[in-house]
């Protein structure tokens, strides 16, 4: 059974994880962007740049994707996951302990996606969709 299968049969699972990216969400879009980001690095159309990286107390870094396309984040998003696994190879030579890593998904300069990934979730990511304002 798939990961999103359990999270629609399981009412526990479900409201906590609607919870959860709903608070992701929510910091993402009204948060503001550090000065100090910075760009650990690019693939298939697609920029990482690290917001935050907490090694001390939560083990988890904050991303921003930038894309000038959906579609990176769309369907199965494997470019994206390969992505994703890259960044985590390079943060966990700065933080072997990282556990979580959060990210947002602009398209230009729009937010896109939210999603997150855990070691305890096998490091897959699960993100939600905003809509594009097209104009």
């Amino acid at each position: 059974m798939s990961l999103i299968g359990i999270f629609l049969r399981n009412p526990v699972i479900h409201w906590q994880v609607t919870a959860f990216f709903s608070t992701l969400l929510l910091l993402l879009t009204v948060s503001p962007v550090q000065a100090s980001e910075r760009l650990l690095m690019s693939h298939a159309g697609m920029e990482a740049f690290m917001l935050t990286l907490d090694c001390r107390s939560k083990n988890e870094a904050t991303l921003e994707i930038r894309s000038s396309t959906p579609d990176v984040f769309d369907g199965e998003r494997i470019e994206l996951q390969r992505l994703i696994g890259q960044v985590r190879a390079v943060v966990s030579i700065e933080c072997p302990s990282i556990q979580r890593i959060t990210a947002k998904g602009t398209v230009r300069r729009q937010l896109y996606f939210a999603g997150a990934t855990e070691k305890a979730w096998g490091w897959r990511i699960i993100g939600l969709f905003a809509p594009l304002n097209e104009g």
